[in-house]
């Protein structure tokens, strides 16, 4: 927690850095996914395919962004917390290759 106050800190002297936040937490509980190279290759599927859809899936993605006075407000889309919690649902999480849908 020391590291990344220390690191926060330091990014807030970079002219025009703000906001900074972490979402480190201690004890916080990370799951590592690993790509089977050889099967996701015949489904036309690279590692980094996988791990976009799942960072897309569980982290967010900004969907558009509306402006709510002087605020720009980012929208972003994310599996709901049920669902982030289920490890199951990371062999469902659909993703996109090209123009086809892929299950992994």
């Amino acid at each position: 927690m020391e590291l990344a106050e220390a690191v926060k800190l330091e990014m807030l002297e970079v002219a025009g850095v703000k906001d900074v936040r972490t979402d480190w937490v201690l004890g916080k509980r990370e799951l590592r996914a690993r790509v089977h190279e050889d099967s996701a290759a015949l489904l036309g599927v690279s590692e980094r395919d996988v791990g976009l859809a799942l960072r897309a899936a569980y982290d967010g993605i900004e969907a558009t962004r509306f402006h709510d006075a002087d605020d720009d407000v980012p929208v972003i889309v994310r599996y709901g917390e049920r669902f982030r919690n289920d490890p199951g649902r990371i062999e469902r999480t659909p993703m996109r290759v090209g123009r086809t849908k892929c299950f992994s």
